[in-house]
């Protein structure tokens, strides 16, 4: 019988993040909550996470992910993606995206709103 490492040993992964190409919206305090533990990653994104592209590590799985900056009242497109994952929402610059699937290959996105 073979059992697969994935199910048993939690994987811990590095997410990346693209800010907003024009470098100019680069705080954002994210806070990702793993929906099956409640376990709590706080991150704040600074023009040092625009130039490396790295969010932070968390362990895999599904999140609630909160975003929140002081950029109000401009709207911003939120992007969620991997091969099986494909999603973009316009929200202003506070809100909640529910139920995420974070593992090795999500990439978060923000981008200006137009």
């Amino acid at each position: 019988m073979f059992i697969d490492l994935k199910q048993i040993v939690a994987q811990e992964v590095q997410v990346p993040i693209f800010l907003p190409y024009s470098g100019r919206y680069n705080e954002w305090d994210i806070t990702l909550t793993n929906r099956l533990t409640g376990f709590t990653y706080e991150f704040h994104t600074t023009n040092a996470t625009f130039n490396t592209f790295i969010l932070g590590t968390v362990t895999a799985g599904n999140y609630d992910i909160t975003y929140d900056s002081s950029y109000f009242p401009r709207v911003f497109d939120f992007g969620v993606s991997n091969p099986n994952y494909y999603h973009w929402r316009q929200y202003g610059s506070s809100f909640i995206w529910f139920n995420a699937p974070i593992d090795e290959n999500t990439i978060l996105n923000i981008d200006e709103g137009y």
